[in-house]
């Protein structure tokens, strides 16, 4: 009895293990960047980036990848664009962003 109990929780394991090592990380658990509200990356929070937000209003990610726009709450986002993310932007319209590092 004990040999069959082992071999099934082993079996579980191995199952386990499989799952764990070809599941795909989900986009919206990734931290956001330091200047999340840069959003076409061009190191100024400007019009292009509120029309990019306008642009993917209403958005909600799946698991596959984070909507353009998400940039609130900071540090993860929700992976919702929403007017909590416009006025996020809104805030720091005008500001630019430090140079990435090795740029």
């Amino acid at each position: 009895m004990k040999k069959h109990i082992l071999s099934i929780l082993m079996l579980f394991g191995a199952l386990f293990l499989a799952t764990e090592r070809t599941a795909v990380a989900d986009p919206c658990d990734w931290l956001l960047g330091s200047c999340q509200a840069d959003i076409d990356g061009d190191g100024t929070v400007n019009i292009q980036d509120v029309l990019a937000l306008i642009g993917s209003f209403g958005e909600v990610g799946d698991g596959s990848y984070r909507t353009a726009g998400d940039i609130y709450p900071e540090l993860i986002g929700d992976c919702i664009v929403d007017i909590h993310n416009l006025l996020a932007l809104i805030k720091v319209f005008g500001s630019t962003c430090d140079a990435p590092q090795g740029s």
